[in-house]
């Protein structure tokens, strides 16, 4: 005899007076899988969907801007002459700087120090500074506190955007003179 009651949804049965004296539980249709073993039973490939519009055309401006071996004095611009560009650059450089066309750009910058410079010594910390149209850009000053006979270069890239036509030069922000040794910025436009 088998007795049912609602507590519970509970099953309360006599020993082997009934079938089932268990509960029964539905078996899976598909295999189980452990969750480090899930897998999923792929369906067919669907047809390929509409081509998307194009997409605006990429920028190739670009330019590179490298300086010789020189001392540059305490807040002085670092000279800077043209040395590469891509083909059909609107990037020029002129007067020390690099001359930028509104727009977004990688922005590398760097030099190196010469080894043993007298001029600057192990507790003067050298710097030099990125300037956008003749003003300090936040935050972008490479600093040495100290290098030895072979000298020691500090290169920094960055992001930067451009509102409007922008003249881009290095300035020795040290508390010394300095000898440069291969000053550059480089520019690649990645966004107008």
């Amino acid at each position: 005899m088998c007795i049912f009651n609602n507590n519970n949804n509970n099953n309360n049965c006599l020993p082997r007076n009934c079938y089932p004296c268990r509960p029964v539980w539905p078996r899976p249709v598909a295999p189980v899988f452990t969750s480090a073993t899930t897998q999923y039973i792929q369906g067919p490939q669907g047809p390929q969907g509409e081509q998307g519009a194009a997409g605006a055309p990429g920028v190739s401006n670009g330019a590179y801007a490298s300086g010789s071996v020189q001392a540059v004095a305490v807040g002085g611009t670092v000279a800077l002459a043209y040395h590469a560009a891509t083909d059909g650059s609107t990037v020029t450089v002129s007067n020390n700087a690099v001359q930028l066309p509104a727009g977004t750009y990688l922005v590398t910058y760097g030099a190196g120090i010469q080894g043993e410079d007298t001029t600057v010594t192990d507790v003067t910390q050298w710097q030099l500074s990125l300037y956008a149209n003749g003003a300090a850009v936040a935050g972008e000053t490479l600093s040495v506190a100290t290098y030895g006979a072979m000298g020691v270069r500090a290169e920094k890239t960055i992001l930067y955007v451009a509102a409007g036509d922008t003249a881009l030069s290095l300035v020795n922000t040290s508390a010394a003179t300095v000898n440069l040794t291969d000053a550059n910025i480089s520019v690649l436009q990645l966004t107008d």
